[in-house]
């Protein structure tokens, strides 16, 4: 009940110090766990390990996906993580590079995260932050910063094929915000962000029925 916890282990080091670890369990308990690490010669990949006897120990790092990503720097921008049955696991994270579009990628493992199909965009832009997984499929994150920072949504197909809106651009949630976080439940997509209320920040929630977010509709 929270009284007391298990002893604290490491399970990776040189990770990127500021980017979000993500963490899934699976209705079968395997732990899933994410960070973005740092290799050598500064390329700062998502990596995922996981963990079937509840945390005590967890397997080999893998990466997600070589991005060839060189960075100086700390993106700030940790990655995604939706956990299914029978040891598959989707992440959802932004990439830089100049290997392929900036923008939020995807990629699926069916086998516990030990490898993964070959990245996917979800969409291109300038995201920043850690993008959020809805649990039907999707993703929601914020592209651009400060004036220019929006929220958008894009949604999977029931193949894996992602559903974008008017020349494969992403649902706009809000045209003003910053920092979403995201969950689906009883049939609606809740969305809460921050922006600007006159002369202050302003926590704001929206919501929307998931028949409204129709493949292929990129209308607010």
């Amino acid at each position: 009940g929270g009284r007391s916890f298990a002893a604290n282990q490491r399970i990776v080091t040189d990770v990127c110090p500021c980017c979000k670890t993500t963490l899934a369990v699976a209705k079968d308990g395997r732990v899933y766990v994410s960070w973005r690490q740092v290799l050598p010669g500064d390329y700062r990949h998502i990596a995922v390990s996981s963990s079937s006897d509840q945390g005590k120990t967890f397997a080999n790092a893998t990466i997600v996906s070589n991005d060839e990503w060189v960075l100086k720097g700390c993106p700030v921008s940790g990655a995604a993580l939706l956990a299914g049955a029978a040891g598959t696991v989707r992440v959802l994270w932004y990439a830089g590079s100049d290997k392929g579009q900036h923008g939020i990628y995807w990629s699926e493992s069916r086998d516990a995260g030990q490898t993964f199909t070959p990245r996917e965009l979800l969409a291109a832009g300038s995201a920043r932050g850690t993008p959020v997984f809805l649990r039907d499929g999707g993703g929601v994150w914020q592209d651009g910063e400060g004036s220019k920072a929006q929220i958008l949504l894009s949604r999977f197909g029931k193949n894996g094929s992602v559903s974008s809106g008017p020349a494969g651009s992403p649902t706009i949630v809000t045209p003003a915000g910053e920092l979403p976080a995201a969950a689906s439940a009883n049939g609606r997509v809740f969305i809460a962000y921050v922006a600007d209320d006159g002369a202050k920040q302003s926590v704001w929630l929206t919501n929307v029925e998931k028949g409204q977010l129709a493949f292929g509709d990129g209308g607010q």
